[in-house]
This record gives C-alpha cells, sequence and structure tokens, in this order.
C-alpha cells in the first residue's frame, strides 16, 4: 500500500520492533435463585498487542514507530431463567470502555511532511470508544415439536473522544461522537419451528425466522480530494443504512434412520440488499462544497441477495 522506493528516498528501512504485555483479569459473581434460574455479573479487562506504523508523520525520518495496544474494560449483568418448565428467558446489560481503540486507515503525507517522496500509509491510531446494550432471548416449546424463539437487543457505540481520520494527513476530520459501524441501535428477531413426526418414523421440519434491524451506518474514512493541497472533493463522511427486515425458510426431511436428509430453503426471502461498506469511490462535489459528493454505486459492498436451493446430507 506504500511504495518501498519512497521509505529509501526517505532514508527509512521497512522494519520495526514492538514488544509489550498486559495482566487481564475477570471477575465474575452469581446467585442461584432456584435450580433454574440465576443471575449473574462480571467485570473483564482485555489487550490486544500493538504493533508499528512504516513511519510517525509528527516525526519526519522517524523511521517504523510503535503504536498502542488495544485496552477494554469490559462490564456485564443479567439473568438466565426457566421461568416456566417450558419457558425460557435470558436477559442482560454490558458496557465496553475501550480507554484505547485501535483505528487504521490509509493517509497521504506530502514530501513537506516526510522530508523526501511522497508516502501513503496504512496508518493505525489509538482512540477512545464506548459501546453499552441490552440483550433479551425468550424460548418457548409449547409442545415438544414447536419451539418459538424471539429476541430484542438495544445498544449503541461511539467515538468517545479525537478519531482523526482522512486520507490528506494535513487536513484530517474528527469523528468524535460519531457511531460506530454496523452497530443497529434496535434488533428484533423471530424464529419458528415445527416438526412433523411421520408414521414411517421420519420427520419433516419446517423453519422460519426473519429479523428487524432499525439500520446503521457504514464510513469512508479516507474522503477524496488534493492531498498536495490539502483539499478534499468529497469529506470523510459516514453513511446510512436505513431500516430492513431479512427473513429465511427451510423445509427439512430426515429419514428415520437419521442417515439421510433433504433441505430445501430460501435465504433473504425480501430480496434486498444492505450496505456493508462505505462506497469505494465517490462522485465529488464543486471543491467549495465536498459534502454534496454523491456514492458511486456500483462500487459498494453489499451484503446478498435471495438465495434458494436444495441441500442432500449423507450420514456416515
Amino acid at each position: 500500500m506504500r511504495p518501498d522506493s519512497a521509505l529509501h528516498d526517505w532514508g527509512l528501512s521497512n522494519s520495526g520492533e514492538f514488544s509489550g504485555h498486559k495482566l487481564t483479569y475477570r471477575v465474575g459473581a452469581e446467585y442461584q435463585i432456584d435450580p433454574g434460574n440465576m443471575v449473574y455479573a462480571s467485570v473483564a479487562t482485555g489487550y490486544k498487542p500493538g504493533s508499528f506504523n512504516d513511519v510517525d508523520p509528527t516525526k519526519p525520518g522517524s523511521g517504523s514507530t510503535p503504536y498502542g495496544a488495544e485496552s477494554l474494560t469490559a462490564y456485564e449483568a443479567g439473568f438466565k431463567g426457566r421461568i416456566l418448565p417450558n419457558l425460557q428467558f435470558n436477559t442482560s446489560v454490558y458496557y465496553y470502555d475501550y480507554s484505547k481503540f485501535q483505528l487504521t486507515g490509509s493517509t497521504f503525507l506530502t514530501p513537506n511532511l516526510t522530508g523526501g517522496s511522497p508516502l501513503v500509509l496504512i496508518y493505525t491510531t489509538i482512540v477512545p470508544v464506548k459501546m453499552s446494550g441490552w440483550e433479551n432471548e425468550l424460548i418457548w416449546r409449547p409442545t415438544p415439536r414447536d419451539t418459538l424463539n424471539l429476541g430484542l437487543t438495544r445498544q449503541g457505540g461511539h467515538f468517545s473522544g479525537d478519531a482523526y481520520v482522512g486520507f490528506i494527513y494535513s487536513n484530517q476530520q474528527n469523528f468524535k461522537g460519531k457511531e460506530l459501524d454496523l452497530l443497529a441501535r434496535t434488533t428484533i428477531r423471530g424464529s419458528y419451528e415445527h416438526r412433523f413426526d411421520l408414521a414411517g418414523g421420519g420427520n419433516i421440519t419446517a423453519h422460519v425466522n426473519t429479523t428487524y434491524n432499525s439500520g446503521y451506518k457504514v464510513s469512508n474514512y479516507a474522503g477524496d480530494g488534493n492531498p498536495f493541497t490539502g483539499v478534499y472533493t468529497v469529506l470523510p463522511a459516514q453513511f446510512t443504512q436505513k431500516s430492513f427486515t431479512r427473513s429465511d425458510l427451510m423445509i427439512s426431511y430426515t429419514t428415520a434412520s437419521g442417515k439421510f436428509s433433504i433441505d430445501a430453503f430460501v435465504h433473504n426471502i425480501e430480496n434486498k440488499m444492505q450496505l456493508l461498506g462505505a462506497p469505494q469511490n465517490i462522485n465529488p462535489g464543486p471543491i467549495d462544497n465536498p459534502t454534496s459528493g454523491t456514492a458511486d454505486r456500483t462500487t459498494v459492498r453489499v451484503s446478498d441477495p435471495r438465495l434458494f436451493g436444495v441441500r442432500l446430507t449423507v450420514r456416515y
């Protein structure tokens, strides 16, 4: 992603070292209300080692420079229980404090920043991030052949401090306060399964599920423009995936011996596709109004369209 010749022109080698360590822990407690119900809580820390950037843009001629480790403190509390013989309910809340989160993107360094040839770098910085959520699951088995599963999730996450992004290093944009990618505020899930027992010992199982997603953001951290003048034609920005549903259906037949089964399925019944990443090419707006740039739809990464088929399984 960056020319080695430019590193050599800068008098640098493409090598570096990083070492680090951290003592992590997890402390938890649980209380058994009765044989079928319990509450629990935990606090845990997480650690992801750092690495190194080819250069430090703030120090021309610096060579390979380490960036720090990712650090997380996670808090969780919840309830798991069988509130009726055929009804199970699980609920939990969580809060994740990423005091140090590794944010990676591409950036361009002009000769006045490098002291030599221009450089395109994959550059990682450390920024603070916070996430929180509430997750619920209800499993009901009204008969031995029927299962209803319902779920509800509420969550959020954002850059809680300065988070500078942008391909033009001399004119980076602050994403402080912006939402994290692909994080829907509300998700509702439902599924139903029924098994038909046949006289010969085999069975047919019908399963349907659907998910409602309230929508989420995807980010173009780079933007586009002239890195030598420091002017963006398209600013780094977030794009919104609107709310949607995705549903699946499957019908399976299994022989009495269990050795053979055949499944017919349809995934994404709605045949709607959703954004999985920000546009890679942008139709730029005028230089005096870069926010008017629009997405080039031919370069957007999306989810799978409707998929249907038949699958045969042989167990031996």
